[in-house]
């Protein structure tokens, strides 16, 4: 089903080629979701080469990246959708929608694979069975890739450029302690620390892959209303990753403060960046 899946999404790449040379917006759009994916691979290396999380430091990075995405998307993908849809209460159904779809998400995922549970780096299990805890976290990095992929793929091809390179740095950060979940058990189960890293680098190839899917099937109408749809949804989706994902990792470390001047740091360095 997969490899019938898979050829047939490149049959329709190759008979549609010209979608990728019209604009350089959508390279620069693939670009940003494919660096923001491979911030896994630093994970995996944090996860071999520290043996403790900097609390302070840890918490003032995520709280940054909360700030920057609640900033992106309140400020600049909701208004967008609404200007695009010309009625607010279709752009807020379209966020709802997104919020609500990566929530579902979230909620089949066990909690020992669900990479939007915080954790320190000190408190991994050393020897971890790869069964029970890399390959969940593998599929639940996939699932949750997915839409965080498109967010920022839509980003990036409808806000201002350093906008969407802010928001992938936030999600890029948010990614890195996916990287942490795969990297360690699949180290346990190979013996390689190069294959359990190349492996966890991998996993992120699921963000651009969903924007990849996305543009695939609706780059003919991606523009006016359907854009308009995907701002809002987008934006419902940075708001759950930045809620569940990293303002609780932020916290995580004990620095509440810490946490809450990042958010805030955050926001001023979103608000900033749009006015490049």
């Amino acid at each position: 089903m997969i490899g019938l899946g898979t050829k047939m999404l490149l049959d329709h790449l190759i008979e549609n080629h010209n979608m990728f040379t019209d604009s350089k917006t959508v390279w620069f759009a693939f670009g940003l979701t494919l660096a923001a994916g491979l911030a896994t691979g630093i994970g995996s290396l944090l996860a071999f080469f520290t043996r403790q999380s900097k609390a302070r430091r840890a918490s003032m990075l995520f709280g940054v990246s909360t700030g920057l995405l609640l900033w992106t998307a309140f400020r600049q993908l909701i208004p967008i959708a609404e200007a695009d849809l010309g009625n607010p209460a279709l752009a807020g159904l379209a966020f709802f929608g997104g919020f609500i779809i990566i929530a579902l998400i979230d909620r089949l995922v066990p909690s020992f694979g669900n990479p939007h549970e915080p954790l320190l780096i000190e408190a991994l299990n050393p020897e971890p069975d790869f069964r029970r805890t890399g390959m969940p976290a593998v599929l639940a990095i996939a699932a949750h890739s997915f839409p965080e992929g498109v967010a920022v793929f839509i980003t990036a091809l409808h806000a201002p450029a350093p906008v969407a390179i802010g928001a992938a740095i936030a999600l890029a950060l948010h990614n890195i302690p996916e990287g942490i979940t795969t990297a360690l058990p699949m180290y346990h189960a190979t013996g390689s620390r190069a294959k359990a890293c190349g492996f966890s680098s991998l996993t992120g190839l699921a963000e651009p892959f969903g924007a990849l899917i996305v543009y695939t099937l609706m780059y003919r109408v991606l523009s006016g209303e359907a854009l308009g749809i995907l701002s809002g949804a987008s934006a419902g989706v940075m708001v759950f990753i930045a809620l569940d994902g990293l303002l609780p990792a932020a916290r995580v470390f004990g620095e509440n403060h810490h946490a809450i001047l990042g958010v805030l740091l955050g926001m001023l360095a979103a608000a900033a960046l749009a006015l490049l």
